[in-house]
């Protein structure tokens, strides 16, 4: 090893025995400094291993320091000082209280102690406030050791994650307003990775088992929905797992017995490599729009029943017109003990059935003519109780219970009893042992989602009248027809199968809706909705019949496009004592007028062939002659053929099929009138 010396010299003169001689004679002294060196060296060593740990500190863009054993910074590196905002070395020897009160030090204390005491190795998330601006820094701290393991500090790392954190927020908050929109829409919403595991559903995709979103999350769809389900959904999901769309539709059933109609679609997502992550689905409850389509698609065949039933009962009743007229013009020409009065009774009974049974096809195809009074439906329904009684025996027992206050409707009261009573009969078939019928009546009010639900409705006040029995029930798929005419449950010569269609009939053609609910062994609820009136009108009385039938001379205008009801109608107008005169339309009628001014009375179909129907004759014939009278007849009223203002009321109009003594009286009324 090399060793250093330090030496002082100086002239000493010759000595005896040498033979130097000066300058070559000194003398002086010399000191070892072999360990100065050394110190010296490892200082400057020391300061380079300095530098170059500052130099590498300051190019750190975390902030890094040092701390010793109370807490106080022995190091920084320029981020560090730059939080602070403050030079280094007023940094150095000073803690986080005194440099920075506002921070949390009770945290900061906590963890340094841990790492000084216990060395661990702590991490926490530290925030700091400058004035109004808020930095989040996130802090790492180790124990500093010495060689034999002591800890004599601590080193740590902060790194600024103010950016990370306002990211995270926005995030998180993005994330919050996705959920609450995806919460708040009326679709199911979730997301399956490739596992098959729930990644996100919104709380309505949850509520289809019952659960809430965030422990679905994570699942397996499996075990969510059950094997069964699952299996019913799997080829769908497996279509879309490899990166086809798919929709389809389900039947969900719950425990209650309830059941519901959804329509899903299943969406792949797609990575940047085209490969599937995940899927996406999306559903929707269609339970009510499928009921309105079924709705729709009964009323639509109603309807298209009740065009042909219309048809066919307005040429019914001209044909029964025909006949029931030549039965009385028959009768009135035998004598008292004629033979033949029997076969014409007969023949008068069975045209009285058949005008019966047009009456029902015609209430069903809601071209009917109508009287409309206002009514109080209590006390219409609490008059008839008596007679229920009568009709269906010891073994039914009637129970009525109506809302106070009950609003009026308009409607036809001689056509509301038959309902009541069609209903009741139904009931008691239903009840062959007995049981209870039980009659209601309340106020409801119909919104515009229901008004959405059967676009015949108008959205406001109703009365409901509810008919109740406890009998046998009927299936759904007899409840999905008992509206439609001829169709019966009842045994063969039992029923007509027509009164059910004449009680839809006339509540749709009173503005009315119609709900029925049945179950096998439970009974049948019967629902009457019926526009109420806030305000009763009065009611206007017929006019007395008199015993003998009235006469005249006048001369009337028959306006009639069936040739055999024309012919009718004139003779029995001439066997009144009356001139008549017959035409086939409008056009003719007016014509008519021209020619004959001696007319008094224009006795007209309301509905005509030619571009014109019975009222618009009667207002161009009145502009004619002022002092016209004007009578009505008709089966039924073509509703899309009369304008509002149009319909004729009762005391002008005879329906067919007539009898010759509803000519005389209303052709004699009108003409006194």
């Amino acid at each position: 090893m090399a060793e250093f010396y330090s030496a002082r010299g100086w002239e000493i003169p010759p000595l005896p025995w040498t033979n130097l001689s000066p300058p070559f004679s000194y003398r002086g002294t010399g000191t070892n400094i072999t360990k100065r060196k050394q110190a010296e060296e490892a200082e400057a060593a020391l300061r380079e291993q300095e530098i170059t740990f500052n130099a590498l500190m300051d190019s750190v863009t975390d902030e890094l320091f040092v701390k010793d054993t109370d807490g106080r910074y022995q190091s920084v590196n320029a981020e560090a000082a730059a939080l602070f905002a403050q030079p280094a070395e007023e940094i150095i020897g000073r803690t986080e209280a005194e440099l920075f009160p506002q921070i949390n030090t009770d945290l900061v204390n906590e963890t340094d102690r841990r790492v000084l005491d216990f060395g661990e190795i702590q991490t926490f998330e530290l925030e700091m406030k400058f004035g109004e601006i808020t930095r989040w820094i996130m802090v790492r701290k180790g124990p500093l050791r010495t060689a034999d393991g002591r800890i004599r500090g601590l080193v740590g790392v902060g790194r600024d994650i103010t950016d990370i954190k306002r990211a995270a927020e926005a995030l998180r908050q993005s994330e919050e307003r996705v959920r609450l929109i995806a919460d708040a829409l009326p679709v199911f919403i979730s997301y399956f990775d490739t596992d098959n595991c729930y990644q996100f559903v919104n709380e309505s995709y949850a509520s289809l088992y019952e659960r809430r979103a965030v422990e679905l999350i994570g699942q397996r769809v499996e075990a969510i929905v059950g094997s069964a389900r699952y299996e019913q959904i799997r080829p769908d999901m497996e279509r879309a797992l490899a990166g086809g769309d798919r929709s389809a539709e389900y039947k969900l059933s719950y425990p209650d017995g309830t059941t519901r109609d959804m329509e899903f679609i299943y969406i792949p997502h797609l990575g940047a490599g085209g490969g599937v992550l995940g899927v996406y689905v999306m559903g929707t409850d269609v339970t009510e729009r499928k009921r309105a389509e079924e709705q729709l698609r009964q009323a639509q065949k109603m309807e298209a029943v009740g065009q042909l039933t219309g048809g066919i009962a307005h040429d019914f009743n001209n044909l029964l017109a025909v006949i029931l007229g030549n039965a009385d013009l028959a009768m009135e020409e035998l004598g008292e003990g004629d033979s033949l009065k029997g076969y014409l009774d007969a023949l008068t009974r069975a045209a009285i059935r058949g005008a019966e049974l047009t009456s029902q096809l015609l209430a069903f195809s809601r071209k009917q003519t109508l009287r409309p009074r206002s009514i109080e439906i209590d006390a219409l329904a609490d008059g008839m109780l008596d007679f229920l009684r009568r009709t269906l025996g010891e073994t039914i027992e009637i129970q009525t219970k109506h809302e106070p206050g009950l609003l009026h409707v308009e409607a036809d009261p001689g056509q509301l009893e038959n309902v009541i009573l069609n209903l009741a009969i139904n009931a008691r078939d239903a009840m062959p042992g007995g049981g209870v019928l039980a009659i209601a009546a309340s106020n409801i009010e119909i919104g515009e989602d229901f008004a959405v639900t059967d676009p015949d409705i108008e959205a406001g006040p109703y009365v409901a009248l509810t008919v109740r029995d406890t009998g046998e029930g009927m299936p759904e798929e007899v409840v999905e027809h008992i509206f439609e005419p001829f169709y019966t449950n009842k045994g063969v010569g039992q029923g007509s199968g027509l009164g059910l269609s004449m009680v839809y009939g006339f509540i749709r053609q009173s503005g009315g809706h119609v709900e029925v609910e049945s179950e096998v062994g439970q009974g049948t609820t019967v629902k009457l909705y019926l526009p109420a009136v806030r305000k009763a009108k009065s009611d206007a009385k017929a006019p007395g019949r008199e015993k003998d039938r009235p006469r005249g001379g006048e001369t009337i205008l028959v306006v009639e496009d069936d040739d055999e009801v024309r012919m009718l109608a004139i003779d029995v107008l001439e066997g009144l004592g009356y001139a008549a005169i017959g035409v086939a339309d409008g056009e003719a009628a007016l014509a008519a007028l021209r020619e004959h001014p001696d007319v008094a009375l224009l006795f007209s179909d309301v509905v005509l062939p030619g571009g014109m129907n019975g009222p618009e004759v009667a207002v161009e014939a009145r502009r004619m002659r002022p002092d016209l009278k004007v009578l009505f007849l008709s089966g039924y009223i073509e509703i899309a053929g009369i304008r509002a203002g149009q319909v004729p009321g009762d005391d002008e109009l005879v329906r067919k099929p007539f009898r010759v003594s509803d000519v005389a009286e209303k052709v004699r009324a009108a003409l006194d009138r």
